[in-house]
């Protein structure tokens, strides 16, 4: 027995309609098939479209990877590589590169005197020289950009400091200005720039006149300093121009003059000195 979906009231197989509502009711034969979950994929088809996903998603990216790979060019240099021919000499260039052994540094021997070694101060002499020295002319007379001294006597209508030992003039003359002979009194030089010095010359004594040359004393040792070359120098009591010889060029900027020994005068107890060379390169 079925019933009738309008009213719920049972029928017999083979009715036509309700007997109750008279709704039309249709024959057991002629009823679709009922469908259990009618459009809806199985569990098994879902799984399997996932999978058939997963595997051509995975096939692109290694298909990708590959093309990549495959197009990228060999040379790796920075920059771009424009032609075949310019790969293939980058190339070369980087494989040369790349074999050159530096050769270790050589030694050089061991030498007593070598020009590019650096003369020690202490290992340097400085010595009167008998005459003119031949090759002065190979060296510049230093420019000197001031002067000093340790005291000058106050003497009108002169000027006896210490700059005017370098003016170029026999007639004037530094003189010492305190009481006594004058021994400990200094004159120093400070030069426009640092030079190689190899020569020194000295006027000693008032060179005005003869009469001013015996009448004041004049130096008969002299500690000269040449940066830091220290050296003490004696002078025979005559008239003429001396020379002074460092054993080796010395870089200074710096000479000083003292007064450590003097010939007396007749006259005057003040020790002078006419004029100062200094000579380098």
């Amino acid at each position: 027995m079925l019933r009738c979906p309008k009213c719920g009231k049972k029928y017999p197989d083979g009715a036509n309609f309700c007997e109750d509502c008279g709704k039309r009711l249709i024959p057991v034969q002629q009823r679709p098939p009922q469908q259990k979950n009618p459009g809806k994929p199985s569990k098994n088809s879902s799984t399997k479209n996932i999978l058939i996903g997963i595997i051509i998603l995975v096939v692109m990216i290694t298909v990708a990877t590959c093309i990549f790979i495959l197009s990228k060019p060999k040379n790796t240099e920075k920059g771009s590589v424009s032609s075949d021919s310019e790969t293939s000499v980058k190339s070369a260039s980087v494989t040369s590169e790349s074999t050159t052994v530096t050769p270790a540094p050589t030694r050089k021997p061991i030498s007593d005197n070598t020009e590019d070694q650096k003369v020690s101060a202490s290992d340097i002499t400085i010595s009167r020289v008998d005459k003119r020295p031949a090759d002065l002319n190979g060296y510049e007379k230093a420019q000197v950009s001031s002067a000093g001294e340790t005291s000058a006597i106050v003497q009108e209508g002169y000027n006896n400091k210490a700059e005017v030992t370098v003016d170029g003039k026999d007639e004037t003359s530094w003189q010492e200005g305190v009481s006594g002979d004058g021994i400990g009194e200094r004159i120093w030089f400070n030069l426009d720039r640092p030079y190689e010095i190899k020569y020194l010359s000295f006027k000693l004594g008032n060179w005005r006149d003869e009469n001013n040359y015996i009448v004041n004393n004049r130096p008969s040792k002299l500690k000269i300093t040449v940066g830091d070359v220290v050296a003490t120098v004696e002078y025979p009591d005559v008239q003429e121009e001396f020379y002074v010889a460092l054993s080796q060029p010395y870089s200074a900027s710096l000479v000083d003059i003292r007064i450590e020994g003097v010939y007396k005068g007749t006259q005057w107890d003040d020790t002078c000195i006419a004029e100062v060379g200094i000579y380098g390169k």
